[in-house]
């Protein structure tokens, strides 16, 4: 039945189908005649309980590779040039636009290493003067939704203080 979690006896955990919870909320707005909002707001309640479900499934305490990931991607300012890659190609001079604070020391430091994981590609155009560009690899797009996670994870937990609030805006 669309919009349950089902649990099997031999396995405790939920099967889980992200659409299920839409599903559950179309079809119940327009088969009882609910107002929207409240049903929007179900299947919000509905969304959160399936994502405790999914954190508590079986995590190990430690796992090399997870370890590797969060290294680079955690690495002051990586994170930043990745959102920054992901509304599209970059050049070099403007990251340092794009993200305010940044030293082009540290941005030439953090390129070179998302390359040499392969998570961004280095594009010579031979133009008089020559430009570089940057842009994600398919690699690095898949990184899009970590990021937006991220974001909704931030926008939900983080405080707003006036100085994000102002970097924002400029």
């Amino acid at each position: 039945m669309p919009g349950t979690l089902q649990y099997s006896s031999i396995n405790p955990q939920p099967n889980i189908v992200w659409e299920t919870c839409c599903i559950f909320s179309i079809e119940r707005v327009e088969s009882n005649n609910r107002s929207v909002e409240s049903e929007f707001r179900r299947a919000f309640t509905v969304r959160s309980l399936m994502r405790k479900a999914i954190v508590q499934q079986d995590i190990t305490p430690y796992c090399p590779l997870y370890r590797q990931a969060i290294e680079l991607i955690g690495r002051k300012w990586s994170g930043a040039i990745i959102r920054a890659l992901l509304a599209g190609s970059t050049q070099f001079s403007e990251f340092s636009v794009i993200i305010p604070g940044v030293s082009d020391r540290l941005i030439s430091v953090r390129l070179k290493e998302l390359e040499s994981n392969g998570i961004i590609e280095r594009i010579v155009i031979p133009d008089k003067p020559v430009r570089i560009q940057y842009q994600l690899t398919d690699k690095g797009r898949a990184l899009g939704q970590v990021v937006v996670a991220i974001t909704d994870w931030a926008e939900e937990w983080m405080p707003q203080t006036e100085s994000l609030a102002a970097n924002a805006t400029d």
